[in-house]
């Protein structure tokens, strides 16, 4: 694939440079004011209501979600791997406690989103999507695991809200690596490289084929983005217009362009 302005990206044909990312729980926060950036008005008027980001660990996803949430004065719903007791064992070895760990994740990513309900605020912004959680454990699980696992997601997800926009994340495992190595949670810097890949690629081919909501695709392997507002500005007054369909923001040429 092309790494041109506006173009797809190849998970293994990116650049990164390692960032510093801290755990944050899964409650609302209570946003710090910090400068807004010169929205143009057709952005504050066609902004979607739920807001959903996503990527693997190490993307990003979460600080995004922040981000989104001070600027636009909106609600989050985060996830928080923490609390996941099976994660450690997870990480280290895949097959340890993998049913284990992806179940506690539906739960909980469940619970928060029946909590999307609740907020009163013009945007409610997730750092993830549920119908990943499906197919991530159809790849990782074996298919024992994955029986089960299918039977309860299929009993659970009855009636849960669909983002009105989807915001990928997407950069390659080597640039994973690179922040995970900087992360202060100990558990996130043993994951196994080949299994990172595995997740890696699962989001490429995942989110290949998604279409349930409108889909922004970020170039995430720059990573200055989302601590220059002049870019937060672009990327706002494109989620404003992205109302349907495919589209492709590549935050180092302010550019997009849309499928």
């Amino acid at each position: 694939m092309s790494n041109e302005p506006g173009t797809p990206l190849d998970s293994a044909s990116l650049d990164s440079s390692p960032i510093d990312s801290t755990p944050i729980d899964s409650t609302p926060i209570d946003s710090t004011p910090i400068d807004n950036p010169p929205l143009k008005p057709s952005s504050l008027e066609n902004l979607p209501q739920h807001i959903a980001v996503e990527g693997p660990l190490g993307s990003g996803k979460t600080e995004l979600a922040i981000k989104l949430s001070h600027y636009l004065d909106g609600h989050t719903l985060l996830e928080n791997i923490e609390e996941n007791p099976f994660i450690d064992a997870f990480f280290k070895h895949s097959s340890s406690n993998a049913l284990g760990s992806h179940l506690y994740f539906l739960f909980e990513r469940l619970s928060l989103q029946r909590r999307l309900k609740e907020a009163d605020t013009q945007a409610k912004i997730t750092d993830f999507i549920i119908e990943k959680d499906h197919f991530l454990a159809e790849k990782l699980l074996s298919s024992e695991e994955f029986q089960i696992y299918k039977l309860v997601y299929e009993q659970s997800r009855i009636y849960l809200p669909t983002p009105d926009l989807v915001i990928y994340l997407q950069m390659p495992t080597i640039s994973i690596q690179q922040r995970l190595e900087l992360h202060p949670l100990p558990q996130l810097k043993s994951i196994n490289p080949q299994f990172l890949t595995q997740v890696n690629d699962a989001y490429c081919d995942f989110f290949h084929y998604y279409e349930e909501s409108p889909l922004l695709i970020v170039n995430a392997s720059s990573i200055d983005f989302m601590e220059d507002p002049e870019i937060i500005a672009a990327l706002i007054d494109q989620i404003a217009k992205t109302h349907s369909g495919r589209h492709f923001f590549n935050p180092d040429f302010h550019s997009e362009t849309a499928l």
